[in-house]
């Protein structure tokens, strides 16, 4: 549920539609020896995720592996298609940089859903 700034009754959205989308990616990152290797590459598609794509993207672990890292990305529109557009051009950004930065993706799965999905009762 939405609470207003004070907290003390919930917030209805009364206007235009809010949608969202989560990607989950994982990747895996051969050359990596060490864990400074891995930051290495995580820096990098997190910087050019942010600023080429406007989206909010996290390293979601697992942080004691060398060469594993899943990426959480994630964007809010007012419209199912531009999130589902920006969630394909990410996918894309990623492909094109596997190469550049030496690393696999190796499976991604995606939310598309509206704020509508959620309840706005409250308990």
């Amino acid at each position: 549920m939405l609470r207003n700034r004070g907290g003390e009754t919930a917030l209805r959205l009364n206007g235009p539609s809010c949608f969202f989308g989560l990607l989950l990616v994982e990747i895996e990152v051969p050359g990596s020896r060490s864990l400074k290797d891995r930051r290495q590459v995580v820096r990098s598609i997190l910087e050019k995720l942010r600023r080429g794509e406007n989206v909010s993207a996290s390293d979601l672990g697992p942080s004691e592996s060398w060469t594993r890292i899943c990426l959480g990305v994630a964007c809010v529109a007012n419209d199912v298609g531009h999130v589902r557009s920006t969630l394909d051009q990410v996918e894309g950004l990623l492909d094109r940089e596997a190469a550049n930065l030496d690393f696999e993706m190796l499976a991604s799965r995606r939310k598309v859903g509206s704020y509508d999905e959620f309840s706005n009762r409250e308990d």
